[in-house]
């Protein structure tokens, strides 16, 4: 069984902004750095990528867990329970059960934790809104895994996001030069990172105050 915890949304949120706050800050580091080279900004964009992602992950295992043991959000009722566990270790052992006996469970997949709720509260509750965001989440690992995996398939799988975003490949392409890059679909400039962040940022908002 995962390190679970179950504690107050307030203290969710605060886990989750300070981790959000530290990611922009890693970022902006290169920025205002001018001197430092290329590749170090590369870098600090990895590095908060990777922070945020892991901090969304444990984000989604806090917030699911607290609610199904039963926690009142910032905002708004509880969802509706179809089980009520009696301790955390049971309901660690339900949610196991409904993916296969696992002994971890997947938090990437926006699809997976919406069926997931499915079974586990009224209409997925406000785990429901992560389905009209599945593309960006499913993006977002893919520049994890180029991050992390070194292997042709996750490379692969990167470069064909990078074709897809920005129509060619730019040569000695990296997961931070693209994070760090202007994202052509944003009229406000923004890099892909500032995208991913602001995106997950407004589903977190949402799941704290459904």
């Amino acid at each position: 069984m995962p390190s679970a915890r179950v504690v107050g949304f307030r203290a969710i949120e605060r886990g989750w902004l300070g981790s959000l706050h530290a990611a922009r800050v890693t970022a902006r580091a290169g920025l205002q750095t001018p001197n430092a080279p290329k590749n170090l900004h590369e870098v600090l964009y990895e590095v908060a990528f990777l922070r945020t992602f892991v901090a969304w992950e444990r984000f989604l295992e806090d917030a699911f867990l607290s609610y199904l043991m039963g926690k009142k959000p910032l905002h708004g009722r509880p969802p509706h329970r179809y089980y009520c566990p009696p301790d955390v270790p049971s309901a660690w052992r339900f949610l196991s059960g409904l993916s296969g006996n696992r002994p971890y469970l997947d938090w990437t997949d926006a699809i997976q934790v919406s069926n997931r709720a499915d079974l586990v509260f009224r209409q997925g509750s406000c785990f429901n809104r992560l389905r009209a965001e599945n593309v960006i989440i499913q993006e977002m690992k893919r520049v994890r895994n180029a991050i992390t995996h070194h292997s042709d398939d996750a490379r692969g799988k990167f470069e064909e996001l990078v074709r897809q975003k920005l129509t060619i490949l730019p040569p000695r392409c990296t997961p931070g030069s693209f994070l760090g890059s202007y994202n052509p679909a944003d009229q406000t400039h923004g890099t892909f990172l500032d995208m991913y962040l602001n995106v997950i940022s407004a589903l977190a908002n949402d799941i704290l105050r459904p």
